[in-house]
């Protein structure tokens, strides 16, 4: 019986995907591609959507808004900031979310681990983590936070606590490594 369970854990050790295979294989210096995003709003029967592009360069994500209106933020270590009508980044009054969005841009999973438990299914081809809240404010807002992709990130899907739900897709991927 012993070297039964001893051959299972072997086995399953051998085919399961380890969180860390994905980080590196996702590991870019710089990636761009273009978003559609859709938020459905309970009780609302249409989803809000916008589309645009995304940059991801050295750590750095760039987020522009297309569709409907435009808009372009940046996400870095130092912060949270927008880009006005002059070209100029401004500071985003609230900082509080920074660590939140670099985590999950960088699949950073010693941060993520400090607010979710994290699950991980699939294999390398096509893989999905799902993060759950814990704690006592992220459950208030989220239910779960689903990446999945394979050689990129492809979908993110944020089920909120009020049934709320959004959904990022990713597409015409270019990168570098």
């Amino acid at each position: 019986m012993k070297k039964i369970c001893i051959f299972f854990l072997m086995f399953f050790y051998a085919f399961a995907i380890q969180i860390d295979e994905i980080k590196e294989k996702i590991k870019h210096s710089y990636i761009k591609g273009n978003f559609l995003q859709e938020k459905q709003i309970l009780d609302f029967p249409n989803p809000i959507k916008t589309e645009g592009i995304f940059v991801i360069e050295n750590e750095t994500l760039f987020w522009e808004v297309q569709n409907p209106i435009k808009n372009t933020i940046k996400i870095t270590q130092e912060g949270i900031y927008t880009l006005n009508p002059q070209k100029q980044w401004i500071p985003k009054g609230n900082q509080y979310d920074k660590q939140f969005f670099l985590g999950i841009i960088r699949l950073d999973f010693d941060e993520l681990k400090k607010s979710f438990e994290i699950s991980l299914q699939g294999d390398l081809r096509q893989w999905e983590i799902v993060l759950t809240p814990i704690g006592t404010i992220l459950p208030k807002i989220f239910r779960s936070i689903s990446i999945s992709g394979g050689e990129y990130v492809k979908r993110i899907v944020f089920l909120e606590s009020n049934d709320d739900k959004t959904t990022i897709i990713f597409k015409n991927i270019e990168s570098k490594k």
